[in-house]
């Protein structure tokens, strides 16, 4: 066996766990835990993605729990952030930002998106993503990831994402900003 094919197949161990808060996880060596778990979000329920860092050690760090817990203990209030300041980002910032010359064309990239339900109607929760506990340090900080109407094909999946420290929007933008 040479070194690549030990260092393929070491990178190809994986672990089932369950978990007391996040359930059936799959723990990925050196990169951390994936899964899906249930919430309720902009009036449905709906199960999604979620995954927790964890370069350096087997376990989820308390801090991660607690970044979590808060996160659903608050949601309602979150989720309400979420939607504003993806309407501002929107408006703001990305519409008109790129695409295509043709007039009518463009149109169908940027839709008018000016309410929460006209919000909600364009985008689709993708994942929910929790900091490494060693980045966490002494703030709580989680992404929320959703994939999106407008904009033209997504070609390279990278829709918006929403940064929440200390259970308040801090920064929109493109899925990049959660990695």
């Amino acid at each position: 066996m040479g070194l690549f094919d030990l260092f393929k197949k070491r990178k190809q161990q994986k672990t089932i766990v369950q978990d007391e808060i996040f359930g059936e996880l799959e723990y990925e060596n050196n990169y951390g835990y994936y899964g899906m778990v249930k919430l309720n979000f902009f009036g449905e329920e709906q199960e999604v993605k979620i995954f927790i860092e964890s370069y350096n050690s087997r376990e989820i760090g308390e801090r991660q729990y607690e970044t979590y817990k808060l996160f659903m203990k608050n949601i309602k209030q979150i989720e309400d952030d979420i939607i504003s300041n993806l309407l501002k980002y929107y408006n703001a910032e990305e519409k008109y930002a790129y695409g295509p010359d043709d007039e009518e064309e463009n149109k169908k990239w940027w839709p008018e998106i000016n309410t929460k339900e006209d919000m909600i109607k364009n985008i689709h929760f993708d994942e929910i993503r929790i900091n490494d506990e060693v980045i966490l340090k002494n703030e709580r900080c989680i992404y929320v990831l959703f994939n999106r109407d407008w904009g033209g094909p997504d070609t390279d999946d990278n829709g918006v994402a929403v940064e929440i420290k200390n259970e308040k929007v801090t920064s929109v933008g493109y899925k990049d900003i959660a990695y």
